[in-house]
């Protein structure tokens, strides 16, 4: 009620103005030097500003994230022999700095600010370097290895306010940690015809922790969190690519991923103050295949005419993993082994007609129509509660002029409509907790149905058109 402390009053996200009103800016220029017709030299700058104003729940969440990033990297076309070879070195560096603050909202209405209830200041670098050798052996068989590595630095400071009627204290937690991460990769490419073509590939991958996961200490209570380690993975990937006839392209690729120190976050235990915190789950698999096919149906009559389609089939669970759930009286722990990863789509489908007018006075002229559909998928961890699938329907007609016509050439309009029959569909949801019950039971799908702050609602039937000029 005064936006400090004390008694509360509920009120509709409308009655109380929540939304998200963010603004960002991007600027960046990119140079490009040939040292010779075989060695090539790129540089590149980026400046991403972001400030975030985002009054969603009780509070808002307001303050700039100030992001910049700097890349160079040289490409040499050598040969071993008679075989080419082709030589990639880079190195990056990208600094972040945000300085925000979380209100509490009264029920004035219009999302009016009350006292602080906590800030944090921090920045986050990282500096990277990758190597690549791309090298085809033959005319068959073209092999790709690589090697990526990070230096990460994360620093951080959280001031929390706890207010009463006589006094305001405040709790400040400071936030270190630094991360090396090392990626090596490997490919092998072979081409038996000029039909098929066959492809494997083995890559680890990493991520670091966020900063905000670093000020939940795993007794519940805010604090220091930074023993936490970076997330690693190993994958495998084979597949094949296949022109039965010139009109016809079908691609598909399996994929396998094995993950260790997974962040996830989960309950501390019966009556803590932050309630979840952020750890390492041991071990998880990701695995699935990937399909994409394009089709000419009339190549000699209508050689615009395109039919394209690709599906995605996406299995994440967990292979050792413990959740443990609370009330205000006990706590319990529930394996996970074999459960879903909450908050992933099983199925992508997206399958577009497509035309483009290769040749006349038409020539240029363009357009497609587009179903895409995303299964339902679990938002919790025990795999009681799902979101709902959704397809929609999307609609483009664009124009590239063709070269003959000068400066024009160098415009590209379109103008686009999505979501045409203008679904209600959940575009995205954050996964939620389970609960325990007093009985010591995980409660059903009634019980977490009733939780709120997780559907994203998808934008209804929504109108783009716009122009790309290039230089």
């Amino acid at each position: 009620m005064n936006g400090a402390y004390g008694v509360r009053q509920t009120m509709s996200p409308q009655q109380a103005g929540l939304g998200r009103f963010d603004r960002r800016t991007l600027v960046g220029f990119r140079w490009e030097h040939d040292f010779d017709p075989r060695t090539t030299w790129h540089t590149q700058f980026t400046y991403d500003q972001r400030h975030v104003d985002q009054p969603t729940s009780t509070t808002a969440f307001v303050g700039p994230f100030n992001s910049y990033n700097v890349q160079t990297d040289l490409t040499n076309h050598g040969r071993i022999g008679k075989t080419p070879l082709t030589s990639f070195v880079g190195a990056s560096f990208d600094y972040m700095d945000y300085g925000y603050q979380v209100y509490n909202l009264t029920p004035q209405g219009g999302a009016t600010r009350g006292a602080l209830n906590s800030t944090s200041y921090g920045h986050q670098w990282n500096i990277g370097i990758r190597f690549q050798e791309d090298w085809q052996l033959s005319p068959l068989w073209h092999a790709v290895i690589g090697l990526g590595g990070t230096q990460s630095d994360i620093g951080a400071v959280e001031t929390l306010y706890n207010r009463s009627a006589n006094s305001t204290s405040l709790q400040n937690i400071t936030a270190n940690r630094r991360f090396f991460n090392l990626a090596p990769e490997a490919s092998l490419v072979y081409s038996p015809t000029k039909d098929w073509t066959l492809h494997s590939r083995v890559g680890t991958a990493y991520a670091t922790p966020g900063y905000s996961s670093l000020f939940v200490t795993p007794q519940g209570t805010y604090g220091n969190n930074t023993q936490l380690k970076s997330e690693t993975s190993l994958g495998f990937d084979l597949g094949a690519e296949w022109h039965p006839s010139p009109s016809i392209n079908i691609q598909a690729t399996g994929f396998y991923e094995f993950y260790k120190n997974e962040l996830v976050s989960q309950s501390a235990g019966v009556n803590t103050p932050a309630g979840s915190y952020t750890f390492n789950a041991p071990a998880s698999e990701h695995r699935g295949i990937e399909l994409g096919a394009t089709w000419q149906p009339l190549r000699a009559f209508l050689p615009g005419a395109r039919l394209k389609l690709s599906y995605t089939y996406d299995n994440q669970i967990y292979t050792k993993y413990t959740e443990t759930l609370s009330n205000t009286t006990m706590a319990r722990n529930f394996s996970r082994k074999g459960s879903l990863i909450p908050g992933v789509m099983p199925h992508f489908l997206d399958a577009r007609v497509l035309y483009d007018q290769p040749d006349g006075w038409l020539q240029g002229l363009g357009s497609f129509a587009e179903v895409t559909w995303r299964s339902s998928f679990y938002l919790d961890n025990a795999n009681i509660l799902k979101a709902p699938s959704y397809a929609l329907l999307n609609l483009e007609v664009h124009y590239d002029p063709p070269e003959h016509l000068g400066w024009a050439h160098r415009l590209h309009s379109y103008f686009e409509v999505q979501n045409v029959t203008n679904q209600v569909y959940a575009a995205g949801a954050t996964d939620i907790s389970d609960t325990l019950l007093s009985t010591g039971q995980q409660a059903g799908r009634g019980v977490l149905a009733n939780k709120t702050g997780s559907i994203y609602a998808g934008s209804p039937r929504a109108f783009f058109g716009g122009v790309r000029i290039k230089f």
